[in-house]
């Protein structure tokens, strides 16, 4: 996990190693970006070092190999394992890569919170291999 500090914050990157996804399957992934995305929550968990509020979570996916069916998978951001706050449902890997930007959010984090990705993948008619996902998550400090 990297933490970028900037004025008025800081984010925090959450990512996994390429793998081969299933599917109707739900993934996890945080702060390894050496390993692969676990079916098993709060195992990747990315700390929060500084209490503040996400406003705004960036996600970059590349596909290594096969591009997939253009179904769509839904990536959530789950804090603390309870709470699931939706990034995208338009993720489809259908094409080399793909960037999405959620802004608008008011997230209040507190100091030794955790969190992770959810990823909850579609039935697709062809399953897209070799993917990698970054995630940024900028929590604004007062």
């Amino acid at each position: 996990m990297n933490i970028d500090v900037g004025p008025g914050g800081y984010s925090l990157v959450a990512s996994h190693y390429s793998f081969n996804p299933a599917d109707a399957a739900t993934y996890y992934f945080g702060a390894f970006p050496a390993a692969t995305p676990g079916i098993t929550a709060a195992v990747a968990r990315c700390y929060i070092p500084t209490a503040g509020t996400i406003t705004r979570i960036s996600v970059y996916a590349l596909v290594g190999d096969i591009l997939g069916s253009a179904q769509n998978s839904t990536l959530n951001f789950r804090l603390n394992n309870t709470t699931n706050t939706q990034i995208t449902a338009t993720m489809t890997y259908d094409a080399l890569t793909e960037n999405v930007l959620t802004t608008g959010l008011s997230i209040a984090v507190a100091q030794g919170d955790y969190f992770e990705i959810q990823w909850v993948t579609p039935t697709w008619t062809t399953n897209p291999t070799v993917i990698y996902q970054q995630v940024v998550v900028w929590i604004g400090v007062p």
